[in-house]
């Protein structure tokens, strides 16, 4: 079949990001430029230089065989399937009703699926950036220490703009959710980039009400809240209204602790009453845990935050930071377990900088902090 406008858009975005990376990986330069570029194997002329340069640079739409050529050259394909289209699109329906429930096995089961049908895909442009997305979302619904690396946290972000309605918002939670893992900036740069207002998932919701609150937004916030509290309790989305709870808790408890405890109250007896995979507990218990850190009350904290380390493997770094700042305010010496992980996968360059000032820190020995710290400092 022959390409479609939309996908030839799709191709103008993704041939000149693929190309760039090439070029900046392999060293070899700009391309040698040609008056005109021939078929390797014909020797026929396919296109002018003026109109390849054209794709890339203007986003001018070209003739099919430019796209194939321009896709080879970067040893992909370039193809346009309705079976896969059908495939996707049943896909994202379904994943976006079960992700409003935060059904995650579900969730796992329909990527399974959609990824072994499309992974005939995994070479062809735009087919494969949205298998690859899928295959990322089933990895960190099944365990939430299989998360992507920060390269790849930057790849996704590249090729977001292929990714049109249900799927853009599938490829925005994702980043949220990496950003949220690791440090501030990152959130800041995608509450920049992406408007979470304008989405329909549940999940992408509630960080547009975090992103409200980083922007001093209060009463947007609490309206915000009071809305989706009256649609959870209709619909008995008892999860999400969970995870509503927690975040007007943690909003609540640096100005009004009377009235941020009862929300803590309400979050505690749902809790209580949901059944929850490890994963979702690794959440809920690391969100309370931070909560209560930032709250300054440390001990509280540091209960939580080892509940959340101990689940499986799930210790990710920034976890595990939050521990180790807990007992040094506290001036308690750290246990040397949080001192252990060294799988660079659980945490961005920034968490391990951090992560790092912790090792051989003995709270109690003032001079000795103030030497190993400026130490530090000056290594990172």
């Amino acid at each position: 079949m022959e390409f479609s406008d939309d996908y030839k858009r799709k191709l103008n975005i993704l041939i000149p990001y693929y190309r760039n990376q090439y070029l900046k990986e392999t060293g070899n330069g700009k391309w040698q430029q040609a008056v005109f570029y021939a078929d390797d194997k014909t020797k026929l002329p396919i296109c002018s230089s003026m109109t390849y340069c054209g794709l890339e640079k203007q986003g001018k739409l070209v003739r099919d065989e430019i796209y194939e050529f321009a896709a080879a050259k970067l040893y992909k394909l370039a193809k346009e399937n309705i079976e896969w289209n059908q495939i996707i699109d049943v896909t994202v329906n379904q994943l976006h009703q079960l992700m409003d429930y935060r059904k995650e096995e579900e969730c796992i089961n329909i990527l399974e699926t959609a990824c072994i049908s499309l992974e005939v895909c995994s070479n062809i442009l735009y087919y494969g950036e949205i298998l690859w997305l899928f295959k990322i979302l089933k990895a960190y619904l099944t365990a939430r220490n299989k998360i992507i690396s920060e390269r790849e946290f930057y790849h996704l972000d590249a090729i977001t703009p292929i990714y049109q309605g249900s799927l853009k918002e599938l490829a925005m939670y994702y980043l949220y959710v990496y950003a949220n893992h690791h440090e501030d900036e990152k959130v800041t740069y995608i509450v920049g980039k992406y408007d979470y207002h304008s989405t329909q998932m549940i999940s992408n919701q509630l960080f547009a009400m975090a992103t409200d609150l980083r922007n001093g937004r209060m009463l947007k916030f609490l309206e915000s809240g009071k809305q989706l509290e009256a649609v959870f309790k209709e619909t008995e989305n008892w999860l999400q209204l969970y995870h509503l709870y927690m975040d007007i808790y943690a909003f609540l408890i640096e100005i009004n602790e009377e009235n941020a405890n009862l929300y803590i109250e309400k979050a505690m007896k749902l809790l209580s009453n949901i059944q929850l995979n490890d994963n979702q507990k690794y959440m809920a218990y690391k969100n309370i845990g931070t909560i209560l850190l930032y709250a300054n009350k440390y001990e509280q904290s540091i209960v939580w935050l080892k509940k959340a380390v101990h689940l499986s493997d799930m210790k990710l770094v920034r976890c595990t930071l939050c521990i180790c700042h807990a007992y040094h305010m506290l001036k308690l010496a750290i246990p040397s377990e949080y001192l252990r992980i060294n799988n660079p996968t659980k945490g961005d360059s920034v968490d391990w900088a951090l992560y790092a000032i912790y090792h051989n820190f003995k709270a109690g020995q003032i001079e000795e902090q103030k030497k190993y710290l400026i130490k530090k400092f000056y290594l990172y």
